[in-house]
Parts: structure tokens; sequence; C-alpha cells
């Protein structure tokens, strides 16, 4: 991976939960610029870049973006904080591997190995976006204190 700009980021945003405190806080912060669509005016900008090399890599990588958006809008339409808070890692974490995917995908537009990585990379990224929508935009707000009910005990 060290070939790859992804792996900066990956080690940058590991230094960064060292530095700034918990997970848990963070993916609180990085929620804001998930929902208030900051994650998605930065993807529009990816999708302006030449992947016609990949196609088929880059409709799974759309799809992948679509279940971020329709998950984003459901947590978006019940209004919930602690729905949000309990939805939140997932949605960052999400968003953080479809920016890594757009990544990669430049990357292979140039180099065979990276191709490679980026096939490995996006199919396990499509198939957890796309559990992952399914089960946030199945879940309803008095899941949460149902949850913190279960905790409790």
């Amino acid at each position: 991976m060290r070939d790859f700009a992804v792996e900066r980021h990956l080690r940058d945003a590991r230094i960064t939960n060292i530095y700034e405190g918990t997970t848990q806080l963070q993916v609180v912060a990085a929620r804001g610029g998930v929902l208030s669509g900051v994650l998605s005016e930065r993807l529009d900008e990816y999708e302006t870049w030449d992947l016609s090399h990949t196609p088929s890599l880059l409709a799974r990588v759309k799809q992948a973006r679509a279940n971020l958006e329709a998950a984003v809008a459901h947590v978006q339409a019940v209004d919930n904080t602690s729905f949000r808070d309990h939805h939140a890692q997932a949605l960052v974490e999400m968003g953080t591997q479809l920016v890594c995917s757009y990544l990669l995908l430049r990357d292979a537009q140039k180099d065979a190995r990276k191709l490679l990585m980026a096939e490995y990379f996006i199919d396990r990224c499509a198939r957890r976006a796309e559990s992952e929508c399914a089960r946030i935009v199945a879940a309803k707000a008095d899941d949460v204190d149902v949850l913190a009910t279960l905790a409790a005990d």
C-alpha cells in the first residue's frame, strides 16, 4: 500500500486519532461533514476525474455512493440526535471508504498492480455500503432507545 496516496491518508488518520483523542469524538465531528454535504461536494469533484479506463469499477463506486446518500437521507429525515450519533460511525466509515475508492480508482488508471488493489478494495467497499445502507434505512428512532435499555441491564 505504500505506493498509494491512500496509504498516507490511512497513516495520517491513525496518528490524528492518537493526537486528537477518542475515535468517537472524531466520528461525531466528521459526521457533520457527511450530513452537511461537504463530503458529497468532494465526491462530486472526484467524479470530474477521467476514470473511464475502469467503467465497471466506477459503476460500483457510484452505487456505493448512492447507498451512502440513501443512508444519509434517512438519518437526516429521522432528525433525532441519538439516532444520528448511533449511526455516525457507519456513515463516516462509508464516506471514508468512498474517498479511498476514488483515490484508488484514480491511481489504477495507470498501473495494473494498483488496478488489482482497487478491484479488491472497491469490491469490499461496495458490499459494505450496501449492507450498511440496508441496516440504516431499516432503522427507526426508537431502536436507539431499545439498545440503550438493553445496555443498561
